[in-house]
């Protein structure tokens, strides 16, 4: 009885192995991924989209601004609506992802705050997930960094 008991148990690990490795084939009819790396000319504008939005977002060109933001957010995201002058510097792009018509950006990043003579930095924040949409050919920002209401320094988006 235990030599059949081994038997079926080795039989099983076979199943379960066979299983497995068929989950895992990356061959020709396997399903796709939902989510895929950009390909470099998308991953090449949200990249020259992601510095439009920060030279746009630290300007004073209000129109300039709102073209880099999707429009679900550009009545909410305006410069002239803070409170106080906060200047988002992005360090670093990380990985870049898209599904269709959206897509993310992994981004490090760090805020400056305040006027000629008292600047200080606030960050760094690092890993920080942005969300673009494809609007009219372009790709848009559609999670501007705001810092959360609670009033910590980590950013709410």
């Amino acid at each position: 009885m235990g030599l059949m008991r081994a038997v079926r148990v080795a039989g099983g690990a076979v199943v379960l192995a066979a299983a497995i490795a068929s989950c895992s084939r990356t061959g020709p009819d396997a399903a796709p991924p939902s989510s895929t790396l950009a390909p470099s000319s998308d991953s090449a504008a949200i990249r020259t989209a992601i510095d439009a939005y920060a030279r746009t977002r630290n300007g004073t060109d209000l129109a300039a601004f709102r073209a880099t933001i999707c429009s679900s957010v550009a009545a909410e995201n305006t410069p002239g609506s803070r409170p106080s002058p906060v200047h988002v510097v992005v360090d670093h792009v990380g990985a870049i992802r898209v599904t269709g018509e959206s897509a993310t950006a992994t981004v490090d990043l760090r805020y400056q705050v305040g006027g000629s003579g008292s600047l200080q930095t606030i960050g760094p924040f690092t890993g920080i997930e942005w969300l673009f949409v494809r609007e009219d050919g372009s790709w848009k920002q559609c999670s501007p960094p705001r810092f959360s209401q609670a009033g910590s320094a980590r950013p709410a988006g």
